[in-house]
């Protein structure tokens, strides 16, 4: 198994690999880093090491924030939210205020101000 399936896999994991010095450093969950895992990591370790330890690809350094929000655009899907398409669920209506939401059973415009009572500090 090449270095770089390795990194791979511990990465499809969860497992965060890095290097201090001419460490192998690795953060993960334990029920994921498996005796089997660290015995194949160690035989790789020299290789891992310095595939870790390669300058970034040219390509792969942003240089504007015009790249990143290009990007963001590629990433992630930029349309208009639509709360039809992601309703409360049933039997709550969603009160949106500026910095959060609260939940009413039934129909907020027909609640009484005891129902609005703020919290205490």
């Amino acid at each position: 198994m090449s270095a770089a399936t390795l990194v791979e896999e511990t990465t499809s994991l969860g497992i965060d690999l890095w290097v201090e010095g001419s460490e192998l450093r690795y953060r993960g969950a334990k029920r994921v880093v498996t005796p089997d895992l660290l015995d194949r990591l160690k035989e790789s370790k020299p290789e891992i090491v310095a595939l870790l330890s390669e300058p970034p690809a040219e390509d792969a350094i942003i240089k504007s924030t015009a790249q990143v929000f290009e990007l963001a655009r590629e990433h992630f899907d930029t349309r208009p939210f639509d709360p039809r398409e992601h309703p409360p669920p049933p039997g709550m209506i969603a009160h949106v205020h500026t910095d959060k939401v609260r939940f009413f059973k039934g129909d907020w415009r027909e609640a009484e101000p005891k129902d609005f009572k703020p919290k205490r500090r």
